[in-house]
Protein backbone atom coordinates (compact mmCIF):
# COMPACT_ATOMS: atom_id res chain seq x y z
CA UNK A 1 0.00 0.00 0.00
CA UNK A 2 1.53 3.37 -1.01
CA UNK A 3 2.18 5.92 1.67
CA UNK A 4 0.49 9.27 1.25
CA UNK A 5 2.67 12.20 2.13
CA UNK A 6 0.83 15.24 3.39
CA UNK A 7 2.45 18.57 2.72
CA UNK A 8 1.65 20.30 6.02
CA UNK A 9 3.22 23.60 4.97
CA UNK A 10 1.00 23.75 1.90
CA UNK A 11 -2.06 22.75 3.95
CA UNK A 12 -1.37 25.44 6.55
CA UNK A 13 -0.90 28.10 3.85
CA UNK A 14 -4.17 27.05 2.22
CA UNK A 15 -5.98 27.22 5.56
CA UNK A 16 -4.53 30.68 6.27
CA UNK A 17 -5.61 31.89 2.82
CA UNK A 18 -9.14 30.57 3.40
CA UNK A 19 -9.37 32.29 6.80
CA UNK A 20 -8.02 35.54 5.34
CA UNK A 21 -10.57 35.43 2.52
CA UNK A 22 -13.40 34.78 4.97
CA UNK A 23 -12.29 37.67 7.19
CA UNK A 24 -12.15 40.02 4.18
CA UNK A 25 -15.69 39.04 3.27
CA UNK A 26 -16.75 39.70 6.86
CA UNK A 27 -14.97 43.06 6.85
CA UNK A 28 -17.17 44.28 4.03
CA UNK A 29 -20.39 43.18 5.64
CA UNK A 30 -20.90 39.82 3.94
CA UNK A 31 -21.40 37.00 6.38
CA UNK A 32 -21.23 39.38 9.32
CA UNK A 33 -23.48 39.20 12.34
CA UNK A 34 -26.89 40.83 12.04
CA UNK A 35 -26.62 44.23 10.42
CA UNK A 36 -28.66 46.85 12.19
CA UNK A 37 -29.72 50.39 11.33
CA UNK A 38 -31.12 53.27 13.37
CA UNK A 39 -32.46 56.64 12.20
CA UNK A 40 -31.80 59.73 14.31
CA UNK A 41 -32.69 63.30 13.33
CA UNK A 42 -31.50 63.03 9.73
CA UNK A 43 -28.61 60.70 10.53
CA UNK A 44 -28.29 56.96 10.06
CA UNK A 45 -26.31 54.68 12.35
CA UNK A 46 -25.50 51.35 10.75
CA UNK A 47 -23.43 48.22 11.40
CA UNK A 48 -22.86 47.48 7.71
CA UNK A 49 -19.07 47.32 7.25
CA UNK A 50 -19.41 48.06 3.54
CA UNK A 51 -20.18 51.64 4.60
CA UNK A 52 -16.86 52.01 6.42
CA UNK A 53 -14.35 54.23 4.63
CA UNK A 54 -10.90 53.36 5.95
CA UNK A 55 -9.60 56.71 4.70
CA UNK A 56 -12.33 58.60 6.58
CA UNK A 57 -11.72 56.58 9.77
CA UNK A 58 -7.99 57.34 9.39
CA UNK A 59 -8.91 61.03 9.14
CA UNK A 60 -11.03 60.76 12.31
CA UNK A 61 -8.38 58.93 14.29
CA UNK A 62 -5.65 61.33 13.12
CA UNK A 63 -7.65 64.00 14.96
CA UNK A 64 -7.92 61.93 18.16
CA UNK A 65 -5.63 61.95 21.20
CA UNK A 66 -5.54 58.15 21.44
CA UNK A 67 -4.75 57.02 17.88
CA UNK A 68 -3.37 60.00 15.97
CA UNK A 69 -0.45 57.98 14.60
CA UNK A 70 -2.32 54.75 13.80
CA UNK A 71 -1.41 53.52 10.30
CA UNK A 72 -3.97 52.86 7.59
CA UNK A 73 -2.94 49.19 7.57
CA UNK A 74 -3.55 48.88 11.30
CA UNK A 75 -6.91 50.64 10.97
CA UNK A 76 -7.92 48.14 8.26
CA UNK A 77 -6.94 45.28 10.57
CA UNK A 78 -8.89 46.71 13.52
CA UNK A 79 -11.97 47.17 11.35
CA UNK A 80 -11.66 43.62 10.04
CA UNK A 81 -11.55 42.23 13.57
CA UNK A 82 -14.27 44.39 15.13
CA UNK A 83 -18.02 44.95 15.08
CA UNK A 84 -18.28 48.45 13.57
CA UNK A 85 -20.81 51.25 13.75
CA UNK A 86 -20.94 54.08 11.22
CA UNK A 87 -22.82 57.35 11.52
CA UNK A 88 -23.84 58.80 8.15
CA UNK A 89 -25.43 62.08 7.13
CA UNK A 90 -26.55 62.33 3.50
CA UNK A 91 -24.21 59.43 2.58
CA UNK A 92 -21.21 61.09 4.27
CA UNK A 93 -19.47 59.17 7.07
CA UNK A 94 -19.54 61.55 10.06
CA UNK A 95 -19.00 59.17 12.97
CA UNK A 96 -17.54 55.82 13.86
CA UNK A 97 -17.13 53.37 16.72
CA UNK A 98 -16.10 49.77 16.99
CA UNK A 99 -16.58 46.96 19.47
CA UNK A 100 -14.30 44.05 20.28
CA UNK A 101 -16.08 41.22 22.06
CA UNK A 102 -16.13 37.53 22.81
CA UNK A 103 -19.95 37.84 22.69
CA UNK A 104 -20.14 36.22 26.12
CA UNK A 105 -18.36 38.08 28.90
CA UNK A 106 -16.96 41.40 27.64
CA UNK A 107 -17.74 44.23 25.25
CA UNK A 108 -14.83 46.61 24.65
CA UNK A 109 -15.97 49.89 23.06
CA UNK A 110 -13.21 51.56 21.02
CA UNK A 111 -12.48 54.48 18.71
CA UNK A 112 -15.70 56.40 19.33
CA UNK A 113 -15.49 59.51 17.16
CA UNK A 114 -17.95 62.10 15.83
CA UNK A 115 -16.80 64.59 13.17
CA UNK A 116 -16.23 68.03 14.72
CA UNK A 117 -18.82 69.60 12.37
CA UNK A 118 -21.52 67.24 13.67
CA UNK A 119 -20.86 67.38 17.41
CA UNK A 120 -23.34 68.81 19.90
CA UNK A 121 -26.32 67.10 18.24
CA UNK A 122 -26.58 64.06 20.49
CA UNK A 123 -24.85 61.73 18.01
CA UNK A 124 -22.31 60.41 20.52
CA UNK A 125 -25.07 59.60 22.96
CA UNK A 126 -27.16 57.91 20.27
CA UNK A 127 -24.14 55.95 19.04
CA UNK A 128 -23.42 54.56 22.52
CA UNK A 129 -27.13 53.79 22.97
CA UNK A 130 -27.11 51.83 19.68
CA UNK A 131 -24.02 49.87 20.71
CA UNK A 132 -25.55 48.93 24.05
CA UNK A 133 -28.90 48.04 22.38
CA UNK A 134 -27.26 45.59 19.98
CA UNK A 135 -28.66 42.17 20.96
CA UNK A 136 -25.22 40.51 20.99
CA UNK A 137 -23.98 43.09 23.54
CA UNK A 138 -27.11 43.94 25.53
CA UNK A 139 -26.48 41.98 28.73
CA UNK A 140 -22.70 41.78 28.70
CA UNK A 141 -20.28 43.83 30.82
CA UNK A 142 -18.98 46.78 28.79
CA UNK A 143 -15.64 48.54 29.16
CA UNK A 144 -13.88 51.46 27.54
CA UNK A 145 -10.91 53.70 28.19
CA UNK A 146 -11.32 57.46 27.88
CA UNK A 147 -9.96 60.61 29.42
CA UNK A 148 -12.94 62.69 28.33
CA UNK A 149 -16.71 62.38 27.79
CA UNK A 150 -17.15 60.79 31.24
CA UNK A 151 -20.56 62.45 31.66
CA UNK A 152 -21.73 60.87 28.39
CA UNK A 153 -20.74 57.37 29.45
CA UNK A 154 -22.04 57.78 32.99
CA UNK A 155 -25.54 58.27 31.52
CA UNK A 156 -25.33 54.62 30.45
CA UNK A 157 -24.12 53.29 33.79
CA UNK A 158 -20.36 53.40 33.16
CA UNK A 159 -18.28 54.10 36.25
CA UNK A 160 -14.66 55.12 36.68
CA UNK A 161 -12.63 52.24 38.08
CA UNK A 162 -9.43 53.19 39.83
CA UNK A 163 -6.26 51.07 39.84
CA UNK A 164 -7.80 47.87 38.45
CA UNK A 165 -6.82 48.57 34.87
CA UNK A 166 -3.48 47.38 33.54
CA UNK A 167 -2.00 47.67 30.08
CA UNK A 168 1.05 46.45 28.19
CA UNK A 169 2.52 48.41 25.31
CA UNK A 170 3.17 46.62 22.06
CA UNK A 171 6.65 45.17 21.81
CA UNK A 172 8.38 46.22 18.65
Amino acid sequence: MPKVMIDFTRSIKLLINMITAWRKLTMFGMGARNEMEWEFEGYTINTDKSLVSVDRVKEFLSDSYWASDRSKELIEKTIMNSFCYVVCHEEELVGFARVVSDYSTIVWICDVYIDRNHRGKGLGKKLIECILETPEFKNIRSSLVTRDAHKLYEQFGFESVESRFMTRKALG
